[in-house]
């Protein structure tokens, strides 16, 4: 399957301009067609009527294409302008294919007759015709198929076989920060606030709808609270004050831009916190201050 040109610059051409979105779709569409079906840039009428069939008066529109200067009126239909001169004519293709596929049997016939696999030079394939470099075929099966035969090791052949095979090592676990300690005390009061049972993660699609609808808000309001406990319970009340009660089991995804609305517009001095220096936040402040390691 060849590839047609399309310069960059084409949406904003002047020409492109002067015939419109449909003008520049119907040419697309053309320049598609000629090169799937190796017609060297022509396309007929009846054809043109095809491609354009959602326009009133597909032909009046090939017209504005050819007074734009993209095709070229000829008999029986339209010439798309200096195709050849961007584009492989269809001898150049059906040659370069003809060639691909004498290469390709050689290439075969070689491995036949060796009994083992070969690899093309990529400067040897045609652009239609790639190595098998990725895998993407599948390899010869030996016949008959070898039967892969267990051997023991040195643990069974000294102990007679009865050696259970060695456990696997242990998955690391990442330590716990402070950070993890604010989130789960402010994931403890958000739930004892709005009496709403904390989501089920026993499955992978569970854990990804918790992540999104309860830990990455309240992990955002941690944030806009510099991971300060106290500060990031009271987002939290703020923000469903203003929700008015009305929580569901979406409501951290819902009250964290509350909480970021709140902590906003209280920026200007009206008795935000400021986020302390690095190596200053106080993590143990509020209610939960208690749930988190000192």
């Amino acid at each position: 399957m060849p590839w047609v040109k399309l310069d960059d610059g084409f949406y904003d051409h002047r020409k492109t301009v002067a015939v419109g979105t449909l003008g520049a779709g119907l040419f697309t569409m053309a320049l598609s067609y000629c090169a799937r079906q190796l017609t060297d840039g022509f396309v007929a009428a009846a054809m043109i009527r095809r491609l354009a069939a959602d326009v009133d008066d597909p032909i009046a529109l090939a017209e504005t294409l050819a007074d734009a200067g993209y095709f070229e009126r000829r008999e029986g239909g339209y010439q798309i302008h200096a195709y050849l001169e961007y584009n492989p004519s269809r001898a150049k293709v059906l040659k370069d294919r003809e060639e691909a596929k004498a290469r390709m049997q050689a290439v075969r016939g070689a491995k036949e007759g060796k009994g083992g696999e070969q690899t093309i030079p990529a400067e040897e394939c045609s652009p239609e015709v790639h190595p098998n470099a990725a895998g993407s075929s599948p390899s010869p099966v030996p016949s008959p198929v070898p039967v892969p035969t267990p051997v023991p090791g040195p643990e069974a052949q000294n102990l007679g076989g009865d050696v259970a095979p060695p456990s696997p090592p242990p998955e690391r676990q990442r330590k716990r920060s402070a950070h993890d300690d604010v989130r789960l005390a402010l994931e403890l009061h958000f739930s004892q606030k709005t009496r709403l049972p904390r989501p089920e993660v026993e499955t992978d699609k569970q854990k990804r709808a918790a992540a999104s609808l309860w830990y990455g808000p309240l992990r955002d309001i941690a944030e806009l609270a510099a991971w300060d406990v106290g500060e990031a319970t009271r987002l939290v009340d703020a923000a469903l004050a203003q929700l008015d009660g009305h929580c569901t089991i979406a409501s951290p995804k819902s009250i964290a831009s509350t909480a970021l609305a709140i902590h906003t517009g209280n920026a200007g001095g009206n008795g935000a916190r400021a986020s302390p220096e690095p190596g200053t936040r106080d993590y143990t402040g509020g209610k939960y201050g208690h749930l988190v390691k000192h």
